[in-house]
């Protein structure tokens, strides 16, 4: 699933929402995670904090209806593109670092770690260092070849 601009705003919103619990001050709020909840039936994204206090919510209408067996990974991709475009926000938040913005499942478990904020180090994912290594793997070959 390709997210519509519209929709990219709507979640930038709504984990915007949640940020302004947490206003940048001296002495960061302790937290380790903040988790995202979407809801393919409903389309609601609840955004919430490590012990499951609701900070945010809202509905997307792309997600509403979804019938996808694959819902989650679908909208992997649309959920770490709206947060990483929060990187100036995230880093600004008064959470205490580092901290995991986290993609969950309706039990709670943890479907895919969207984001890791330390300091001023921001680490997209796994899947960006995999890349970083498969790149810097082909680089090595094609000297060797040479």
């Amino acid at each position: 699933m390709k997210a519509s601009e519209h929709t990219l705003e709507q979640i930038k919103n709504v984990i915007s929402q949640a940020l302004g619990a947490f206003p940048h001050s001296d002495e960061a709020l302790p937290m380790t995670d903040i988790l995202i909840l979407a809801n393919q039936d409903s389309g609601e994204l609840v955004v919430s904090d490590d012990e499951n206090n609701e900070l945010a919510r809202a509905v997307i209408e792309e997600f509403a209806g979804n019938e996808d067996e694959d819902f989650y990974n679908g909208i992997l991709a649309d959920l770490r593109r709206a947060v990483g475009d929060m990187r100036a926000q995230l880093l600004d938040a008064g959470i205490m670092k580092p901290y995991d913005i986290l993609l969950v499942n309706d039990e709670g478990e943890t479907v895919a770690n969207l984001y890791c904020v330390e300091e001023d180090t921001v680490v997209l994912d796994d899947e960006m260092i995999r890349k970083i290594d498969n790149d810097l793997d082909n680089f090595l070959k094609k000297l060797m070849e040479e």
